[in-house]
């Protein structure tokens, strides 16, 4: 029995894709960019080999060139007992890092099995491969409107033949990895062959980009410990972190957040709950010199903590091109919103019995939209980074709308000039604007009273004894809240869209919907908070 369970465990490998992966950073190679057997001069394809220890959180990433593309009769590595009859190799050779240290060189192996019956299908990688060096694909130059704008991208030349990265690898991305301790260093040998015909071998053969090598059984060439790798897509990412880890992970930071935000929730509450009856007058409060400072530092600081870590995370191979960075990037983020929201609560506490004007419900909701707000502006910078990775336009739109919208329009204007009635909702002080707003509600009716000819204002004063500012005089620039709220809609709704339009080429993803809803959930709240009163929204 014992040697049954043996016989079973070595039979099942284990996966470790998570630890080591080749990634393909070309979509097409052209047939023009092979000679014989080798990559013409001039040209690099890029492809990037990623190592990771069990327990580290990013991996050690480096590049290699495409050198060149053969065919081997017969095939040089085994499966078990089994070899196959040919294989398709690719071979890198390493660039130097930035410290001029050399990189290893790697492969990647597609194992053939042949069809010699006379109606075999043809398999499109080695057509490709069996093709002439200049053949041009004449159904690319078409009189259809793609095939002329190819022929007009081209220069007046229809476009060379190519072998499509999707196409080379489809359904193919698991590989046993050969180590550098084994007979072959870091070479993929992916798991599933190819079927081609046997008029495709004798094709090809009669080239140059194929070689006869006569292996004795004995010399072929088998893993030393078998490790399932990953061969990726340029499209597709790599992470560190097995299915249980990332469930693990998933679990424990998401509590630690979770955690968090119920926490200073509650705490916001807790101070409306016993908040004394003696107030500070919030018009004045939002004039005062410290709490203006502190509040653009708090602004400059949320910004540059937003914008330092996705970029870091991304500089230490820490970010996934699907899902953004890692959790403990989050969490460092995370920290940082924390402080935002601590900072928010002191001055909460500071405003004294003003906080009695607001419903529980009121609190707790504005209190959420602080945290939202933050979480809106770090999803739009994730966005820019994943679009980057993926070597797409949208991340420079993106970049270029953050800066225009974001930066300029928001931080660097409202740090110049910043209208009291903004003073706070610009900065994510969602709690203490809603204070604001309803001690402006309640003077304006005071005025009305006065202006009736009721003298419930002068009481009101002698009762909360004001300081000599006049709180009636509520300083604001309608041309400034106008420009802020104008420049801050057109910023989400752009983003919006060229999320949308990743989308729609690369597919979903949690940062994507994420910051698509929040844009959404914006718009929506902004238009009803216009349309109905305060008690409603409560």
């Amino acid at each position: 029995h014992r040697r049954r369970r043996r016989r079973r465990h070595r039979h099942y490998p284990p996966d470790c894709r998570h630890e080591v992966a080749m990634k393909l950073d070309w979509n097409n190679l052209p047939r023009s960019a092979l000679s014989g057997t080798k990559i013409v001069d001039g040209v690099q394809y890029m492809a990037s080999l990623y190592r990771a220890s069990p327990h580290a959180i990013a991996p050690a990433h480096s590049l290699g060139y495409l050198t060149g593309v053969a065919l081997h009769l017969p095939g040089l590595h085994t499966f078990g007992s089994h070899a196959f009859e040919a294989e398709v190799h690719f071979t890198f050779e390493g660039l130097s890092d930035i410290w001029g240290r050399d990189t290893p060189d790697f492969s990647l192996v597609i194992p053939i099995e042949v069809n010699w019956a006379w109606d075999a299908p043809h398999d499109p990688v080695l057509d490709w491969l069996a093709r002439d060096q200049n053949y041009t694909d004449p159904y690319e130059c078409d009189w259809s409107f793609n095939g002329v704008s190819k022929y007009l991208r081209n220069g007046f030349r229809c476009p060379p033949y190519h072998l499509a990265s999707k196409i080379l690898l489809s359904g193919r991305n698991r590989a046993i990895h050969y180590s550098a301790g084994a007979a072959c260093a870091n070479t993929f040998v992916v798991t599933d062959s190819i079927s081609a015909a046997g008029h495709q071998i004798r094709q090809i053969l009669r080239q140059e980009n194929a070689t006869r090598i006569s292996w004795k059984k004995s010399e072929l060439r088998k893993p030393g410990e078998v490790v399932v790798g990953a061969v990726l897509l340029p499209v597709e990412t790599f992470t560190v972190f097995s299915e249980q880890e990332m469930w693990w992970r998933r679990k424990v930071y998401n509590t630690i957040m979770i955690s968090g935000v119920i926490g200073i929730l509650c705490a916001f509450l807790v101070v409306r709950r016993i908040a004394d009856v003696y107030e500070v007058e919030v018009t004045e409060f939002v004039s005062d010199p410290w709490v203006q400072q502190n509040a653009r530092l708090d602004h400059w600081l949320t910004y540059l903590i937003g914008l330092a870590v996705p970029w870091s995370a991304y500089s230490c191979g820490a970010s996934n091109s699907m899902t953004g960075m890692n959790y403990e990037f989050q969490l460092a983020w995370f920290i940082g919103a924390m402080l935002h929201m601590i900072h928010e609560l002191v001055m909460f506490v500071q405003v004294g019995g003003a906080v009695k004007r607001m419903t529980y419900r009121r609190v707790l909701r504005l209190a959420l939209m602080s945290y939202l707000g933050l979480a809106h502006v770090e999803l739009q910078i994730q966005f820019a980074v994943i679009a980057w990775m993926h070597g797409s336009l949208y991340s420079v739109s993106s970049l270029v709308t953050f800066f225009l919208a974001n930066f300029l329009g928001q931080l660097v204007v409202l740090t110049c000039q910043c209208p009291r009635a903004i003073r706070f909702k610009a900065r994510s002080f969602e709690v203490l604007h809603g204070v604001l707003m309803k001690r402006q509600e309640q003077l304006e009716v005071l005025d009305d009273e006065s202006v009736n000819g009721k003298d419930s204002t002068r009481s009101y004063r002698k009762h909360h004894s004001f300081a000599d500012a006049d709180p009636f005089e509520v300083p604001s620039d309608s041309g400034s809240e106008a420009f802020y709220y104008f420049i801050s809609t057109v910023g989400d709704v752009v983003q919006c869209a060229l999320m949308l339009g990743f989308v729609s080429k690369y597919g979903q993803s949690p940062v994507m919907n994420g910051s698509i809803s929040l844009t959404l959930f914006y718009m929506v709240s902004g238009y009803i908070a216009k349309i109905a009163p305060n008690h409603a929204i409560d």
